[in-house]
């Protein structure tokens, strides 16, 4: 479980401080299909450096990680915060 929440926790603040930097909603879809890129990378090299299988659920973790700092910069001033 604890692993779980280093995903998201991991994502959400990776994609907090990259989203933030976004001036329209072209480069935040840009900059998020490039996270999950980066975290269906991540898991591929794993499985292929160590013979694991493929942690889909790593990957979905990643995203609600995503998820929630999309909303988290949508629905509060934290973007005008940071940008400063």
């Amino acid at each position: 479980m604890t692993r779980r929440i280093e995903h998201v926790v991991a994502f959400g603040i990776l994609g907090v401080m990259l989203l933030s930097l976004c001036r329209n909603s072209g480069q935040k879809w840009v900059v998020t299909l490039a996270l999950l890129c980066l975290a269906c990378g991540l898991e591929l090299r794993q499985h292929q450096l160590f013979r694991q299988p493929f942690e889909w659920w790593d990957v979905r973790d990643d995203g609600i990680g995503l998820l929630l700092a999309l909303l988290l910069l949508r629905f509060t001033r934290i973007r005008a915060l940071l940008v400063r």
